[in-house]
């Protein structure tokens, strides 16, 4: 595992995955390589209209309110 700064990709579903899904999506993360470039946390949202929504956050500029921003979004996910 690199120590290496990396942008936080946050990936939100609008569908529970099953295991098997969930398995498959990280193996083809890994086999393109993407995890090398990217942290990945995926929450679900069965509020949101699209199907699958990207935020990324990126290290340059990755301060104190980007921070709060992100664990506000986890948060309010795993609230509802």
């Amino acid at each position: 595992m690199s120590n290496k700064p990396k942008p936080i990709v946050l990936a939100s579903l609008n569908k529970l995955l099953s295991i098997a899904e969930i398995n498959e999506i990280t193996a083809l993360i890994e086999r393109i390589g993407m995890n090398n470039d990217y942290y990945f946390l995926t929450i679900f949202d069965a509020n949101q209209k699209e199907n699958i929504k990207f935020q990324v956050f990126y290290e340059k500029d990755f301060n104190k309110v980007k921070y709060e921003e992100l664990k506000k979004i986890i948060k309010d996910k795993l609230k509802r």
